[in-house]
Formats: structure tokens, sequence, C-alpha cells
């Protein structure tokens, strides 16, 4: 409410970053920091996670999709449109939370 964000995070409601300092009101609550103190910010963090390269030849003007599966058996599209431009296409795709996905690329 907004009377919670003024008494108890000392926060204007009527702005997403009190003190200016380039984050969210709200993220910096949750994460710890002071949304009232532009000194008080997370620090840069740099996290590498797995990810496939996926490449695929693209003929020029033709529509492709990038699908998607853990099984093999169920497929979802990652990109639905993905535009020829006569060369290879590559794509990179994290799966820290798919560690056995699968890919393939279809004509639309």
């Amino acid at each position: 409410t907004h009377a919670q964000e003024i008494f108890e995070s000392k926060t204007n409601p009527l702005v997403a970053d009190t003190d200016s300092d380039g984050f969210d009101d709200r993220f910096e609550l949750v994460s710890g920091f002071d949304p009232t103190r532009a000194d008080s910010t997370p620090d840069a963090i740099t996290t590498i996670l797995p990810a496939v390269e996926f490449r695929f030849n693209a003929a020029v003007g033709v529509s492709y999709r990038i699908e998607g599966s853990d099984d093999l058996q169920n497929w979802t599209v990652i990109e639905p449109s993905v535009i020829g431009q006569g060369r290879v296409v590559t794509r990179l795709y994290s799966i820290e939370a798919h560690p056995t996905r699968y890919l393939r690329v279809r004509r639309n």
C-alpha cells in the first residue's frame, strides 16, 4: 500500500526509484538495500550460465521457427519467426533450466 511504502520504507509511491540510483525501489528492498540512499546499491553480479550454441542455414526471405523439447516428443516454440538472410543464423540458449534440451528449426 502507499501508506506502507511511505511510512515503513520511506520511499515515494509515485516514483519507481526514490533515490534515483538506477535501481527500482522494490528490487532494492527485496535485495536488502536502502531505496532511499543512492550509495546503497547492489554490486554488479557476473554469472556464467551453461548454454548451447544453435546454428542453422537460413535462405533469404524464408521464415523459420526454432523449437525446443526436453523429451523429443513435446515441442514448444522458442522463436516464432526468424527471417533468413542467406547465411548461418546463430543463437545462444541457456540450458540451466533445461539440461537435456533439444533444439530444432522448422520452416514456417
